[in-house]
């Protein structure tokens, strides 16, 4: 598939998913929605940032061994969580769903495992840029597939001063009126970027889990999803 065939199709998914803003339980099911959010910028990728060559293999690598878990298959399984995978980058343009499912059973993992190891494409986004209030403005738009909803995003970058209001009124509202609850992995950003992280994304029960560097990614994705599936 080729880079304009990948992103098209993607933003054509995401914008048939943009319905109405709902909240009414008498169409979800028991359960937790879980959004991965993958960070689909240009720190990922080598053309930009040489000794990031690894950073989005990393990226994705940490996804599939979490996935490979038995507690984690287990809890995914057991809530019957409903698992939506999303590269995200600058714009909600650059918004591109490559997995949506329930996890009922091994089949149903396996199916979202193979998605990640194909899907995740070894080229950064058009504009390459981060933009934290994009993965809330896509979460905002799609109606809630279970009682619950959880927001995992993985970032190694602070959040632009100009979006911070914008980050923390949605993610107020997403908590508020969608019962969401959003938690963060840094990777490598500072204490005050850490802070205005937590000022600005988190939400009440929300946590960060931060890791100097993408050599420590895997096992504390792993942690972070743990922690996360017994959060509900």
């Amino acid at each position: 598939m080729n880079r304009r065939e990948f992103v098209t199709g993607g933003i054509a998914s995401a914008a048939g998913l943009c319905l109405p803003f709902n909240i009414s339980f008498s169409q979800t099911v028991p359960g937790i929605e879980l959004f991965l959010f993958l960070d689909w910028s240009d720190s990922m990728y080598h053309q930009f940032y040489p000794r990031a060559t690894q950073n989005y293999l990393t990226q994705r690598d940490g996804h599939l061994a979490a996935l490979q878990d038995d507690g984690i298959q287990k809890m995914l399984i057991s809530q019957r969580t409903f698992v939506r995978v999303i590269l995200w980058a600058g714009s909600v343009n650059e918004i591109v769903p490559i997995f949506q499912g329930r996890m009922e059973t091994l089949e149903d993992i396996s199916r979202l495992s193979e998605a990640i190891r194909r899907k995740v494409p070894d080229y950064s986004s058009h504009s390459g840029k981060t933009d934290h209030f994009t993965p809330l403005v896509y979460a905002e738009s799609v109606p809630l597939s279970a009682k619950r909803r959880i927001i995992d995003i993985s970032t190694d970058q602070e959040i632009n001063p100009l979006l911070t209001d914008l980050c923390r009124k949605l993610k107020d509202k997403l908590n508020r009126e969608m019962k969401t609850e959003i938690n963060v992995l840094a990777i490598g950003v500072d204490k005050e970027g850490v802070e205005i992280l937590s000022k600005n994304l988190l939400t009440p029960k929300g946590f960060i889990e931060q890791i100097s560097s993408w050599k420590r990614y895997i096992p504390a994705i792993k942690r972070k999803i743990v922690k996360e599936l017994k959060l509900i």
